[in-house]
């Protein structure tokens, strides 16, 4: 269970990570 949740929150990271990783290259772009 824990483990599950340490797992989920990693991901959701990486997930916001590559999210504003996108959202300034967009900026760098435009």
């Amino acid at each position: 269970m824990i483990e599950g949740m340490a797992y989920s929150l990693d991901f959701r990271r990486k997930v916001l990570f590559v999210r504003k990783k996108e959202s300034s290259n967009d900026e760098a772009y435009s």
